[in-house]
């Protein structure tokens, strides 16, 4: 199985969307109040969070939301790891290797 990853951008609302309702169902939230579309508009016009994806065939199966903190003991920041999730069914199929590679994402 290919996972294909990529970062969010301004025009992909709908993936973002799409990654919620999948936080939603993996980490069970009940009576989750679905934010309002512009506010994730704005977000993803941002430097900070980073949103990624995670696809199976064209289908948002996971993913993760990222904060870039500036660090004291370092002039290299660090990324913060928010949220991540994968759907049941394709967990344990390569989603985890296939995020070693977020730093060619990240420029710093």
């Amino acid at each position: 199985m290919k996972v294909a990853l990529a970062k969010l951008n301004p025009e992909d609302l709908d993936d973002f969307v799409n990654l919620i309702k999948v936080f939603e169902d993996v980490f069970e939230w009940e009576d989750f109040s679905f934010p309002p579309k512009n506010h994730l508009q704005k977000l993803l016009s941002k430097q900070n969070p980073l949103v990624f994806v995670a696809k199976v065939d064209n289908k948002i199966v996971g993913g993760l939301t990222a904060h870039i903190l500036d660090r004291y003991d370092s002039e290299k920041p660090s990324a913060y790891i928010y949220d991540l999730a994968v759907l049941y069914l394709f967990q344990r199929k390569g989603f985890l290797t296939a995020i070693k590679n977020l730093n060619k994402f990240i420029h710093y």
